[in-house]
């Protein structure tokens, strides 16, 4: 009998002997080679993630206006704010409790996973400081104005060579007339706006919740203007980008006087966001 059952133990230890270094392994696939897929968020972690910030709503809900992404595809495909320029959209490494990002954007990863999606709204009180400031709705512009060839090359994407006439149409939405002043070694630019007309500004290709307008009162010596801010289709306005060459901001609101306008929109508003996590170490 001990001859028999010899045998039969010696397989017993080799099957226990297998499943342990089975368990072993899973063991440390998990803890060790996988761990990163297995971690979770927790304070001193570093954290690599997409984020996707915007105003109003998430991104990808009706009425939101991107801020910031590091998203190529979201800044194509959904309404961004209008001065939104990006070269580079490079994953973003925060680490929650280093105070490296908004406190609520940080702690809404710890105990989260790589790979999961973490929505965070933060109220206007916890997100960035207000740059909010008043403006009166007037603008006035010099009807002949001057500047230098690179500028208005950058500014229309047109040339004027010495002894020619260009004719083409402004910013402000209204025909004007451009040659070169050789006295003045510039372009020198003649406004012709008609008075009594309002006229589309051209950054309005730039908005997605509102237009803005000059309104002509008067044409003189200067061109004196009412800017007017609209909502589409009957619709409130919300964030309008405003160019006007020498002034560059975003119209808030307004009283019907005087507008409240700021040069960040993301600041003083209740942010959205929303973060995936792409690996934790």
């Amino acid at each position: 009998m001990k001859r028999e059952i010899e045998p039969i133990m010696a397989i017993s230890a080799v099957i226990f002997l297998l499943a342990a270094v089975a368990v072993i392994g899973v063991f440390v696939n998990d803890n060790y080679i996988s761990g990163s897929d297995k971690a979770t968020v927790e304070p001193g972690s570093t954290v690599t993630v997409d984020y996707t910030g915007s105003l109003y709503a998430y991104y990808d809900e009706e009425g939101a206006l991107i801020f910031d992404t590091n998203v190529k595809s979201h800044s194509e495909n959904y309404p961004i704010k209008g001065d939104f320029s990006k070269t580079t959209f490079s994953a973003y490494t925060v680490t929650p409790g280093s105070g490296g990002a908004l406190s609520m954007f940080e702690n809404a990863l710890i105990g989260h996973k790589v790979g999961d999606t973490v929505k965070v709204t933060i109220p206007s009180e916890s997100g960035y400081a207000s740059k909010s400031t008043t403006r009166g709705e007037q603008f006035t512009v010099a009807a002949v104005q001057y500047m230098s060839q690179d500028m208005f090359t950058d500014l229309y994407d047109l040339t004027v060579e010495s002894g020619t006439i260009v004719e083409f149409t402004t910013i402000y939405g209204w025909e004007a007339t451009a040659v070169y002043s050789d006295d003045r070694n510039a372009v020198s630019i003649t406004n012709r706006p008609v008075s009594g007309e309002t006229y589309e500004l051209a950054s309005n290709e730039l908005n997605d919740y509102g237009t803005a307008k000059l309104n002509v009162t008067a044409v003189g010596e200067n061109i004196v203007c009412d800017i007017v801010i609209e909502g589409i289709d009957g619709q409130p306005y919300k964030m309008v980008w405003v160019d006007l060459g020498s002034e560059k901001f975003y119209v808030q609101s307004d009283d019907g006087s005087v507008f409240t306008i700021t040069t960040d929109p993301s600041a003083g508003e209740t942010l959205y966001f929303v973060i995936k996590i792409k690996s934790i170490s």
